[in-house]
């Protein structure tokens, strides 16, 4: 019978070296998925899944012309509470197929909305994101309750050409990755 032998503490085991490498080439992996959003590609899959926000297409029939994806409204840095009153940045990033314009943002959760320069275009073709030159561009008005962040609330889209849709969006507590998020003035306003 062959005697076998365990190797000594010090050597290395192959599942450990082989795990080592799953684990090396899985980093390899993520870095470069989001290596490309970071460089201004479309390639939003990685973005979406780190963010973890909502997603949908427009219309709601038929072959989508417009994709929103990553939507998501900023809450309050924990443990903070955003007071009823207060207002909330709203956040997306948004491709179209054909030039359309994001109309409006609403939600029975907040009295109002306003978007920067009235509407948002979405030229075809391109990569739209919600947070431009260090502020957000959608913002949602008086909420009608206290958010701390971990709700969901329902939003409504229109867009010109595309229409309207409603969607289950969560509020997102201030904290990492949301922190370098550009955020409203927690105090009440419309």
């Amino acid at each position: 019978m062959a005697e076998t032998t365990d190797p000594p503490e010090s050597a290395p085991r192959q599942g450990g070296r082989r795990r080592g490498r799953a684990l090396a080439a899985v980093a390899v992996i993520c870095a470069l998925g989001l290596g490309g959003v970071a460089c201004g590609r479309a390639e939003t899959v990685s973005l979406r899944r780190a963010i973890n926000g909502a997603d949908t297409d427009l219309p709601a029939t038929g072959k989508a012309t417009v994709k929103v994806r990553n939507i998501f409204v900023l809450g309050p840095t924990p443990p903070a509470v955003m007071p009823a009153g207060s207002d909330a940045p709203f956040y997306a990033l948004i491709t179209s197929v054909r030039a359309d314009r994001l109309l409006s943002v609403t939600s029975p959760a907040f009295a109002g909305s306003r978007i920067t320069g009235g509407s948002v275009p979405a030229p075809g073709g391109e990569l739209v994101d919600l947070r431009a030159a260090g502020r957000p561009l959608v913002m949602l008005t008086g909420s009608r309750q206290a958010l701390r962040g971990g709700e969901n609330i329902d939003v409504t889209l229109t867009f010109e050409r595309a229409g309207r849709r409603t969607v289950l969006v969560p509020v997102m507590p201030r904290q990492d990755p949301f922190d370098t998020y550009p955020t409203a003035a927690l105090t009440t306003g419309g």
